[in-house]
């Protein structure tokens, strides 16, 4: 869809080579996984100018980079209110997910022909199931890939946010911020299996063919699930969300098949355990499921609680965006995620360093950024902008030691000398 906002360019880069799991590739370890990233450049910036703010954005499960257009329009010109100019927007749809799973449909192994689906627990689709720390190291490759300036700030959505998190965890000082909307980051507890096993399921039995691509919207327009969200975000979904795999052909399918989407809701556990369920029998198959409070089945998914338990090392500033109706932010979640976030080793120092803070949109889901982008994108622009703020005293420092020598750059310091020798005549 064209934009009066921004400049759009398509880019199709490689992923990161070697996976979490080995069966995220259908065929060989050695084939090579695509991204499919787009790129927002808001119009009329001009010549690129040192302290232009990079965003990388990170979409939910299922839902396509493209439905987060409308967020990045009002956070746009919500920045430029504050004086903050916006290099680029960043966003690529996850390996697995969106046109980056259609680039990918015969290394994923994925049959996108309109087909009845298989059950959720086929073998031979559940093997085919992908990390989402991959998300995580994919990000990082397309940072790198085209050499991004700083400052850089990661927004993301649900289970984006927790790769987005997981991302700034192995690099501290890649972002200088973060906003994390509605964030699927949580202890996992084997006797809430409920809550867990709801979401695959209901996407495991969701419709996914359509005989046009009208027909599909109109079938969408009935559902309460859509609509709540902005008109903007449901036009894009039409546009975007949905794929014709023959083109000659009017039938549509969902472009993020929904086994791919079940997938990345879980991974399946019951095959490793012992006869009974109590016990892991073969940890090769789940080497990452936190055995703590108990086994979790029949489907576990391991990063929400590992990346929860590494918050207190988390060093960009974070702004929590919680949907005040979400199962996913409960009150007391919320707490829990917030009084966590910085306060370890390596952490920014969290709520108490004024480097932590939260904002609930009451009456909004976990949708939160598809039903109310102007909310979202008001909220970050004010962490955002006193982000950049900071920056701009950082970097002046920094700017300050490199005009000095570069012998005076490159020597130990006196003083640390001094400062070791000293030391040394107490022992």
């Amino acid at each position: 869809m064209a934009s009066a906002v921004f400049d759009i360019q398509q880019h199709v880069i490689p992923g990161e080579h070697t996976r979490e799991y080995a069966r995220s590739k259908a065929n060989s370890q050695e084939e090579t996984l695509f991204i499919q990233v787009k790129q927002y450049t808001p119009k009329g910036n001009g010549a690129p100018q040192k302290g232009d703010l990079n965003i990388i954005g990170a979409h939910a499960n299922g839902f396509p980079k493209e439905l987060y257009e409308p967020l990045w329009e009002d956070l746009v010109k919500n920045l430029a209110n504050k004086g903050v100019r916006v290099g680029s927007i960043w966003i690529a749809d996850c390996a697995w997910q969106g046109q980056s799973g259609i680039v990918n449909k015969d290394t994923l192994g994925n049959d996108r022909t309109l087909r009845p689906p298989s059950p959720i627990n086929d073998k031979t689709d559940t093997t085919k199931i992908a990390s989402w720390f991959d998300y995580s190291r994919d990000m990082l490759q397309m940072i790198n890939h085209f050499r991004m300036p700083r400052p850089l700030v990661g927004i993301g959505h649900s289970f984006g946010a927790c790769a987005i998190v997981k991302l700034a965890l192995f690099h501290p000082r890649l972002f200088s911020s973060l906003v994390l909307v509605d964030a699927v980051i949580a202890t996992h507890h084997p006797s809430h299996v409920d809550g867990y096993m709801q979401p695959p399921s209901m996407s495991a039995r969701r419709r996914d063919v359509w005989p046009s691509r009208a027909a599909a919207a109109a079938a969408f327009q009935k559902s309460p699930f859509y609509q709540s969200w902005d008109p903007r975000v449901f036009a894009r979904w039409v546009a975007h969300g949905l794929t014709q795999p023959d083109p000659a052909l009017p039938d549509v399918t969902l472009t993020t098949t929904k086994h791919q989407e079940v997938f990345t809701f879980m991974r399946p556990s019951h095959d490793a355990l012992t006869p009974d369920g109590a016990a892991v029998a073969d940890p090769d198959l789940v080497p990452d499921m936190d055995c703590t409070h108990g086994v979790m089945a029949p489907i576990y998914r391991p990063e929400p609680g590992l990346v929860f338990d590494e918050l207190p090392h988390l060093r960009p500033n974070v702004l929590w965006v919680f949907g005040g109706s979400s199962y996913m932010s409960l009150e007391a979640m919320r707490e829990e995620k917030v009084s966590a976030t910085g306060v370890g080793v390596g952490g920014s120092g969290g709520v108490a360093a004024g480097r932590v803070t939260q904002v609930v949109g009451e009456g909004w889901g976990h949708l939160i950024p598809l039903e109310a982008p102007g909310f979202v994108a008001e909220a970050a622009a004010a962490s955002v902008a006193e982000t950049v703020r900071r920056w701009q005293r950082e970097e002046r420092t920094y700017e300050v030691w490199t005009a000095k020598p570069l012998a005076e750059k490159s020597r130990i310091r006196q003083e640390t000398l001094d400062a070791m020798t000293k030391a040394m005549a107490k022992i």
